[in-house]
């Protein structure tokens, strides 16, 4: 057992990674988007030896690292978060819950509904940046997968991905979960900071692979 795991390489703070080495660290730092030429171990180590703190030194990590990125001449989106993975197993169950809220929901749909759920798949841009959909919904962007403008986006932020819609369908079940989810979250994740993200999101939580996941996909039949 570790006491911290640094995923250091784009877009591995998503589900389908997290919570396969959740019981091996008591930390994990990873992106739920992209970073920028790596982190800035320098200042790492000597964290380490001023304190034993683990938890202090992974987000001074994060801070010297974004600082960084900062002046790079880019407007490519790039975010960094810790995670206290003693929550990880409260926080999957919460997802769980949401995805089979989720599915409910997808299931239920027709005609306008139906409609309105295929446009809120999101389509691929042309840069790095994250954007939203109409409902509000954050998801990421891979230029290496999306190169068409039919094409569905690698990844979306869970948290912005259930509450975009469960406020479009009203689903009070789906609103219930993601609360608890939330919560659970807040937990989770201890520190996150990025930059070129759009002004209003708080802090990015875990993302899923949205366009490869047969749960989420638009093509899903029950």
């Amino acid at each position: 057992h570790f006491e911290a795991i640094v995923l250091d390489a784009c877009r591995m703070a998503s589900a389908e990674y997290l919570f396969q080495i959740d019981d091996f660290s008591d930390y994990i730092l990873a992106s739920s988007h992209n970073i920028y030429g790596g982190l800035y171990y320098d200042n790492f180590v000597q964290s380490l030896k001023k304190s034993s703190d683990t938890k202090y030194a992974l987000s001074r990590l994060i801070d010297r690292s974004v600082e960084r990125w900062s002046r790079y001449n880019t407007n490519e989106a790039m975010e960094m978060s810790l995670f206290d993975m003693k929550h990880s197993e409260n926080t999957l169950s919460c997802i769980s819950t949401c995805v089979e809220d989720f599915i409910r929901l997808r299931s239920s749909l027709s005609g306008d509904k139906q409609s309105l759920y295929n446009r809120m798949n999101g389509t691929s841009q042309t840069n790095n940046s994250p954007f939203y959909s109409e409902e509000g919904i954050l998801y990421y962007i891979n230029p290496t997968v999306t190169t068409s403008s039919n094409m569905a986006v690698e990844s979306v932020d869970l948290v912005h991905l259930f509450r975009g819609f469960a406020n479009t369908f009203d689903d009070t079940p789906l609103k219930t979960s993601l609360s608890k989810l939330e919560e659970s979250l807040d937990k989770m994740v201890v520190k996150c900071r990025n930059i070129n993200f759009p002004s209003d999101v708080g802090k990015p939580s875990i993302a899923v692979k949205w366009s490869f996941s047969d749960y989420f996909s638009k093509d899903y039949t029950r």
